[in-house]
């Protein structure tokens, strides 16, 4: 749904297990993730080992750091905090960035939606 390409760059907040950073990094793209959980920090750094030229996996919670600029941002929040991340959003994203998410919808008007993934334009 992102459609991104090599040299793009990807924020992933709530990188989990690093699945999609690995994923997106064989493919050229740039990423970062955001990750509170200390194991699945962990496990996201050795999942993208081999791509660790194109992907950085930050220890900490995304709601204090500033978003850097992104061609995409996905995320899978709770539905409580939607509101708030909007707002975030709307606050720090610098250059054109698509949102996607999956699961959870954001309080504005969505530009598609595939079953539960919904992106956004910031």
């Amino acid at each position: 749904m992102a459609a991104l390409e090599p040299g793009q760059t990807l924020v992933d907040l709530g990188s989990g297990d690093g699945r999609l950073l690995r994923a997106a990094a064989a493919r050229g793209v740039r990423c970062i993730g955001y990750e509170i959980n200390p194991l699945l920090w962990l496990v996201s750094r050795l999942v993208t080992w081999r791509h660790r030229h194109l992907v950085t996996v930050h220890l900490g919670s995304y709601w204090s750091a500033r978003l850097p600029p992104a061609d995409v941002i996905y995320i899978f929040p709770i539905a409580r905090m939607m509101s708030r991340l909007d707002a975030k959003l709307r606050a720090e994203t610098t250059t054109p960035t698509t949102v996607v998410s999956l699961a959870f919808e954001l309080p504005r008007t969505p530009i598609a939606r595939v079953g539960p993934v919904t992106s956004y334009s910031y």
